[in-house]
């Protein structure tokens, strides 16, 4: 799911000191640190402001072909994968596949051998209706599933078996489930929806809202409204023409660690915030320049206007507690040809890597020394394969 908004937050006024490259101790006061290259200030409303360069992070390596692929051309069920919409490494080598055909859950073993398959479609006990509305891993290998059509959130266990399920009726949430706030609050993104008012003749932008539910409450809370959604009207005498705009900005949300962190990619520039909505940080990566955006011919056409390639449009959390912000890329369907550069923060703001992930390779789930994700072949069967990387440097 994919959103098209403008840059979150213009900060005003920065109140503190900068320290001189000769003047400050950067670890113990702020400032520039000379190895991590990181500019540190704090507007007047308190907000922490990091400005960081990737330019000297070092390279984490990926091998060259996976360590496991699981998938068939032809075959058992269980290896037979259709819409595979995420993947999981968990804790004692297992693998878990969310089959969105299907609606199941296959867990297969460190080998790739099958082991067991959960759910099905339909509206009853232990059936999902979708996977659209996110699928999020907890803490001890359990996985929480979101299924906005059956209107309940299913706690699934580490052995496969059904756990929770819990009625959202009354808070009716649309969009992906982002994480679990505590036991009974929940983080929710919506989806734009365009096309349920008039749009204005060139360019206009919808928002898309991250909320937080609470199971017995009657209503979702807004934290963050993010400007997303790019569409551009055109009018032609009586008739009006509207199209989105295929390479525009996303809007990105995640859980990071115990706090929010949200942005648009119109510039290498997201905000911390905590469960409140509050802005406690911007994280900003001075070496990464506008790049002007370079299409087709018919597509200048549909989308006049000098335009700017967006700087992200991804964040993932591995299972260190860093943030791994994707590099923009275009999404048709499924479409992920070309390798994906990757750069990972911390939370102070440092970058302490740089990873590209192979040519073809959707990337769902990192660990410590592994990546699993969906790959397809020249006949467009999908895979789920799990790479070895290796961490260098500081991180």
């Amino acid at each position: 799911m994919r959103t098209y908004p403008r840059s979150i937050v213009n900060v005003i006024a920065l109140t503190a000191c900068i320290c001189s490259l000769t003047g400050c101790d950067a670890s113990e006061r702020g400032g520039i640190s000379e190895r991590s290259r990181i500019v540190v200030a704090t507007d007047s409303s308190g907000v922490r402001i990091t400005e960081t360069s990737a330019a000297d992070a070092p390279t984490w390596l990926v091998s060259e072909l996976p360590e496991i692929r699981i998938g068939a051309v032809e075959g058992d069920e269980p290896y037979l994968f259709d819409r595979i919409r995420t993947a999981f490494l968990l804790s004692d080598g297992r693998i878990v596949v969310a089959d969105a055909e299907s609606r199941q859950l296959r867990y297969f073993s460190a080998e790739g051998e099958h082991i067991r398959t959960v759910g099905r479609r339909g509206p009853g006990p232990g059936e999902f209706a979708t996977f659209s509305g996110g699928i999020v891993r907890l803490t001890g290998d359990s996985l929480l599933i979101s299924d906005p059509r059956n209107r309940r959130l299913t706690t699934i266990g580490p052995d496969g078996t059904i756990v929770d399920e819990v009625s959202l009726v009354e808070l009716r949430p649309s969009g992906e489930l982002l994480g679990r706030v505590s036991e009974d609050e929940f983080l929710f993104r919506s989806t734009p929806r365009f096309f349920t008012r008039p749009s204005p003749p060139g360019y206009s932008r919808d928002t898309t809202e991250v909320t937080l539910g609470r199971l017995g409450g009657t209503a979702l809370d807004t934290l963050l409204r993010l400007p997303s959604g790019e569409l551009f009207s055109r009018v032609a005498g009586n008739a009006t023409s509207s199209f989105s705009h295929p390479l525009g900005p996303v809007a990105v949300a995640a859980v990071w660690n115990s706090e929010i962190v949200a942005g648009t990619g119109e510039s290498y520039e997201f905000g911390v915030y905590d469960f409140t909505g509050r802005l406690q940080a911007l994280l900003r990566r001075s070496d990464a320049e506008p790049v002007p955006l370079r299409g087709s011919d018919a597509l200048e056409e549909y989308f006049p206007g000098p335009r700017f390639t967006p700087a992200y449009s991804e964040f993932l959390v591995d299972d260190l507690g860093l943030l791994w912000v994707g590099d923009f890329k275009p999404v048709f369907g499924f479409a992920d040809l070309d390798p994906r550069g990757w750069t990972v923060f911390e939370r102070s703001g440092r970058v302490v890597g740089r990873v590209v992930t192979p040519e073809g390779f959707q990337l769902f789930h990192i660990g410590e020394e592994f990546m699993i994700g969906r790959t397809t072949d020249e006949f467009d069967v999908e895979y789920v394969s799990v790479y070895r990387f290796r961490r260098t440097g500081p991180g």
